[in-house]
């Protein structure tokens, strides 16, 4: 699937096109969790090719859809009692279900119809996938409520300043 990107230049300057095309898309992939750490610090996926086609794929309805199935799994893992031996993260099992009825709502809002901000998507992702975040770092653990609450703020569009 080609891709035509639409670019508008710092200040008054003329709209510019840009091909999204299958190297660019593997690349972006690529560098997923680069994007995705400045898409949820709040960088605008208009400022280049590379954050615009993640933000794409992270609004998708597929990426959404496994997000909130990634939620269903984490609260079954954290109701599970510890393995003898761990070779895999295990989550912060009093903390996450704490932030249950937060977790529900993410993942509810994650797989709705209807448009979200990929900055929020992104906060979701990195959430469910930092290794030392909140989900499985006991030293942090207890601030999982506010990430979650956070992450849901984030997944709302706002206009930006002046529109």
């Amino acid at each position: 699937m080609e891709v035509l990107l639409l670019k508008r230049p710092q200040g008054d300057g003329p709209v510019s096109a840009e091909h999204g095309g299958p190297v660019r898309r593997l690349a972006t992939r690529m560098h997923a969790w680069r994007l995705d750490v400045e898409l949820a610090r709040g960088a605008s996926p208009d400022i280049g090719v590379a954050l615009s086609l993640r933000a794409h794929e992270l609004i998708g309805h597929a990426m959404r859809v496994s997000l909130a199935g990634e939620i269903g799994r984490l609260l079954l893992e954290a109701r599970r009692p510890l393995p003898l031996q761990r070779f895999h993260l295990v989550p912060c099992g009093p903390h996450v279900l704490a932030a249950e009825p937060q977790l529900r709502e993410l993942a509810a809002r994650l797989a709705q119809p209807g448009p979200v901000a990929a900055g929020g998507v992104a906060r979701v992702r990195l959430l469910l996938r930092d290794g030392a975040g909140p989900v499985y770092n006991p030293e942090c653990a207890h601030q999982l409520g506010r990430f979650v609450q956070a992450a849901l703020d984030a997944l709302e569009l706002r206009l930006p300043d002046g529109d």
